[in-house]
Parts: structure tokens; C-alpha cells; sequence
């Protein structure tokens, strides 16, 4: 959900790399469908990109911090849009360890350590309805998805996301749908939203060697995840999310978002069973986001107007420096 003065960064814990589903990629923190507009929508949630207005670069990265678990997801993504229309390219790669708590292609031995997933897609928005697409490919596994969602903004304070994801269920990877609702209680200082995603069984169980225990799917083998993202401060925002998933683990992650008009970054370590990880972003864009406030810029601003002739001072009073002129400087 797009706020004024806090731009959104949006991690699905869900998604980090050693549990995820082979067709996913990189993930950014506090990551919720019903909240993400940016350019990193085009690699979870197609229907944000409706949203994204001028261009944007993101770099993405999920890893480990610990040395023995080599698992990770980069990606790079390339977003344009004018409001109403969007496209977006983008690139994983993406380093596994074998197939445990993942769904693989026929054959364990058959997926390499590391793949890229390459992402082309794009977004229609209709005022506050948005409507996006994006294909996945996955060069060398011969392989690829299409993902479908839709995103709703009937007022300010609600949002309504739901997706299909892998819609046309390739090879042996199951569909997976994703419904969630965003709320902004307090004007535009807090969003939070709930997430509710899981995967069909069909060509999990078609495709599961006999004698192997199935991989989670179905319904009740759901996840929840709930998001919260706090401005405490002018491009400053608190980054939160508690994911309970497949009902047997839950994770947790608090992290930070810092925004300086034309860039930002985020981070935030992932806590949970399992050996810890983090997730961070780094944003460029042509549109300007709310930026921190520099104090030292507020501070050279004052002094210039006690300077400036235009402010009243005498004419022996020395010329005025570049900051003279700058909004505000003078009433």
C-alpha cells in the first residue's frame, strides 16, 4: 500500500531459499501482496506493478549468515510505468542445496546448485484496480510459469490482493493461490495485513515417487503471515512480519527501511527454527520517495537566511551562499 510519506518496501519468510518452491526467487523484507507497489512486485505479486510510476531499479538478496549454509537468492529487477501501464524485466539467480522441503522436476539429481529465473511481465491499472501478468522462465531446467493477480484499492485505507501463482502448473510444480487484505488504521502512519497462501496437491501427489512422503499442499497445510510497517519518522519505517507456516514452524523477522528521495535500502534479519538469515533491498528510482531529513541541510538553510539580503540584512552583510535560494529560505 503506496503511502505518501512512507513508500513501502515490501520478505515473505515463506520464501527464503532452502523452503522455497523451485519457481520462486528473491523475496524483500516485510514483503505482503497487499501491500506491494513497487518495482520488486515483479517478482511476487504481478498485480503492484500497476502501480509503480517512472523507473526503477531493485537489488535483491536472501541469504544465510552462516558459512555452512550456502544457500541464497540475488535478483535484479527493471521496472518502468506511467500509472496506468507498467512493464518490468528481471533476473535470479538463484543457489540451492539438493531438493529437501522443495518441490523439484522428476529426479532429484536433475536440478542443479544454482539456476536463473528470468521475469518479464506487466500491469494495467484502472483507477483503483490493477490487473498484472508475469512469465517465468528458467533457462537450462525447461521450465517455465505464468503468474496472474489482481490488486484493489477501493479506498485509502484497504487494499484486496489475490494471485494465482504457477497457474499453469508446470511439470511437476503445483498451482499456488494467495489472498490478503491490508489495512491502514492510523492515517498514514501504520499498514498492517495478513496473508493467506497455499498450494494445491494435484501434481505434487502425480509426481511424488511411491513410498516418499508428499510434500506440504492442500489447504489445510496453509500459511499465514502477518505484516506491520510503522513510520516512526520521515523515510524512516519499522518493518515487521510473524509467519506461521504449514503449521508447524513460525518465523519472525524486524527490520528497517531508510529512503533518500531517489534511492533507499532495507534489512532485516530473519529469526525462526533453522539457522538464521536476512533479507535486504536496495532501491533507485526516478520517482522521489519521502526522504529522511537531513538535519545538517535544515541547519545551513537558517544560517542562509540571517545572510541574505533578501531576508533584511544590511548590505554589509556578505553575499549570500547557493543555499539562499533554496525553498523556504526566505519568507
Amino acid at each position: 500500500m503506496r503511502v505518501p510519506a512512507v513508500c513501502s518496501i515490501a520478505v515473505s519468510l515463506a520464501a527464503l531459499p532452502a523452503v522455497a518452491q523451485l519457481s520462486q526467487g528473491a523475496v524483500a523484507p516485510s514483503e505482503s501482496f497487499s501491500l506491494q507497489d513497487d518495482g520488486t512486485s515483479l517478482g511476487s505479486n504481478p498485480a503492484g506493478l500497476g502501480f509503480v510510476e517512472g523507473l526503477e531499479a531493485d537489488f535483491l538478496h536472501n541469504g544465510f549468515y552462516s558459512r555452512s549454509r550456502d544457500d541464497q537468492a540475488n535478483a535484479l529487477y527493471l521496472t518502468g510505468g506511467t500509472g496506468t501501464l507498467a512493464l518490468g524485466l528481471g533476473f535470479d539467480w538463484v543457489r540451492r542445496r539438493g531438493c529437501t522441503e522443495i518441490f523439484c522436476p522428476p529426479g532429484v539429481g536433475t536440478v542443479p546448485s544454482s539456476y536463473r529465473r528470468t521475469n518479464v511481465g506487466g500491469a494495467l491499472r484502472l483507477g483503483s484496480f490493477s490487473f498484472g501478468a508475469v512469465h517465468r522462465g528458467f533457462p537450462g531446467l525447461d521450465l517455465s510459469s505464468w503468474d496472474f493477480g489482481a490488486l484493489m484499492r477501493p479506498w485509502r485505507w484497504i487494499s484486496l490482493g489475490a494471485a494465482v501463482l504457477d497457474a499453469d502448473r508446470p511439470g511437476p510444480l503445483p498451482r499456488r493461490w494467495v489472498v490478503s487484505t491490508a489495512l491502514r488504521p492510523l492515517h498514514e502512519d501504520l499498514d498492517i495485513a495478513a496473508d493467506l497462501r497455499w498450494a494445491e496437491c494435484t501434481n505434487v501427489q502425480l509426481n511424488t515417487p511411491i513410498g516418499s512422503p508428499v510434500p506440504s499442499c492442500g489447504f489445510d497445510r496453509k500459511d499465514w503471515i502477518f505484516t506491520a510497517r510503522a513510520r516512526v519518522a520521515r523515510g524512516l519505517t519499522l518493518l515487521g512480519q510473524v509467519a506461521l507456516l504449514d503449521r508447524s514452524r513460525t518465523q519472525g523477522m524486524v527490520g528497517l527501511q531508510v529512503d533518500l528521495g531517489h534511492v533507499g535500502a532495507s534489512y532485516a534479519p530473519v529469526i525462526g527454527p533453522g539457522d538464521p538469515g536476512d533479507v535486504w533491498r536496495v532501491r533507485a528510482s526516478t520517482e522521489r520517495w519521502p526522504s529522511l531529513r537531513s538535519p545538517i541541510r535544515q541547519a545551513v538553510e537558517l544560517d542562509s537566511r540571517k545572510r541574505s539580503p533578501r531576508c533584511g540584512a544590511s548590505r554589509a552583510t556578505p553575499q549570500p551562499g547557493p543555499w539562499s535560494c533554496a525553498p523556504g529560505a526566505c519568507r
